[in-house]
Formats: C-alpha cells, structure tokens, sequence
C-alpha cells in the first residue's frame, strides 16, 4: 500500500513537473454523453511535441495515461506556424445553425492555444451539430486532434 501511495507521489510531482516545463498546443476532448460504458478522453498536444491521451472510466473513476508519442521539431513548427496566423477574429461555423439541438449525445471538442496562451476552439461536435473551421489548414489539425482520442 505505501509503495502504490509514493508511486502515485512520485508520479504526480513528475507530471507536475512536465506540465510546467511544456505548455499545451493542442487539446481534445471527449465526452460521452448518456452511454453504459462511459469513458471521458483527454488528449494533449505539447510545446515538446508530446502527445498524451488520458481516459476516465465514469463510473469507476479510473484514470489512465498513454504516452502516444513525440513529433518532430519540423512537425511542431509547422502545427505553431499555422496556429500563430489564425485570423484572431475567425470562429468555427455551424453550417446547420438554427436546426434543432438533440440530446444525450457524444461531444467532442478540439482547441488550440496561441504563444500568448490565448486559445481558440477550432471544432466542436456536440448536440447533432457540428462547428469547424473553414481554413484546410486548421480543419486538418482539429481532424488530427479527432483521429487521436479515437486511440
């Protein structure tokens, strides 16, 4: 008991630790909405390129960490590149704004964060509707943030 109790010691001050160091440059979140087996997914793009995908049983409050891997410095430039010229004032777009809502439905999210922690929401699924970006470029990093909770 008191090894698993400094294990998750350790383990916390070191995540701690990484979070400090690398900022988030890409989030996705996933929601389940009314499901028998709901399972909550966190993944995150960091400023090291790390990407890190965590899940949450519901019911039972497990929680777990997967390492996915590390892009590359060019990878990450380009993902920063791309994210540092969004148009400041360009939102993701409904294309069935005014139909009705529906309920009780997965929901998932993908945002991205500016050098200046300023942060944007680049795709949202929730309620049968969907918001995304125009922009290829910015479409392809939410499809990417999507691809990744399917993990």
């Amino acid at each position: 008991m008191y090894k698993s109790l400094i294990t998750v010691t350790v383990f916390s001050v070191l995540s701690m630790a990484q979070m400090v160091q690398a900022t988030p440059v890409l989030t996705a979140n996933y929601e389940p909405g009314f499901n028998p087996k709901p399972v909550e997914k966190v993944l995150v793009l960091d400023s090291s390129g790390e990407m890190t995908l965590s899940s949450k049983d519901l019911r039972s409050g497990t929680l777990t960490q997967q390492k996915l891997g590390v892009l590359s410095t060019d990878e990450m430039a380009k993902i920063e590149t791309l994210i540092a010229g969004m148009d400041p004032l360009a939102k993701a777009i409904d294309p069935r704004a005014g139909q009705p809502m529906c309920t009780d439905t997965p929901s998932v999210s993908v945002t991205v964060y500016k050098a200046n922690a300023s942060k944007t929401m680049i795709y949202q699924s929730a309620g049968c509707h969907t918001w995304e970006f125009q922009n290829y470029g910015i479409r392809t990093l939410g499809q990417l943030g999507l691809s990744l909770l399917e993990l």
